[in-house]
């Protein structure tokens, strides 16, 4: 899509991210594949279906988008509209985003995925060993018993036309 996955934001009120997520929306409609088709039908993007992640820094303007009845759209007009994203998207503040004005929309879809996680067919489940005193030796040199487990797995980047960051200067 023309602009790829980046949007440059129009600010840091609640106002101007419901602003953000609508053309965030728009992005994700216009998105296709290599054969030149439409990635996503409008349902697939819906509000119900935007994951947003923010710094703690946007918390409470994040919060009020997500949580009020009302919201003041223009700074120079006092009437609030009824505000049509209450409870239509979700929230993840992450405090370990380095960005205090940058953040981020994940599109919860059913088949493309931001990641890729793959497990081993043979040996996806944990694997566990218990030490004691009557298998292992430094079991019985330590007198102590021990417990291993491990996993093995895969974890890639897959779409990363599911994620749009949203940056302000």
């Amino acid at each position: 899509v023309a602009g790829g996955n980046i949007l440059v934001g129009s600010g840091l009120t609640p106002a101007a991210i419901a602003h953000d997520l609508a053309r965030a929306q728009q992005r994700f409609m216009g998105m296709k594949d290599t054969a030149s088709q439409i990635l996503f039908d409008p349902d697939d993007v819906a509000y119900t279906n935007m994951h947003c992640i923010y710094p703690k820094e946007l918390n409470e303007a994040f919060q009020k988008l997500a949580n009020n009845e009302f919201m003041r759209t223009d700074t120079q007009n006092i009437t609030s509209e009824s505000n049509y994203l209450k409870g239509q998207f979700k929230l993840d503040p992450n405090t370990r985003l380095t960005s205090a004005v940058n953040w981020f929309i994940v599109l919860e879809h059913e088949y493309w995925k931001a990641f890729v996680s793959r497990t081993p067919s043979n040996e996806g489940e944990l694997r566990q060993l218990w030490a004691d005193m009557n298998n292992s030796d430094q079991a019985r040199l330590r007198n102590e018993q021990m417990s291993y487990a491990d996993a093995r797995l895969g974890l890639g980047p897959w779409f990363p036309g599911v994620v749009i960051e949203v940056t302000n200067a």
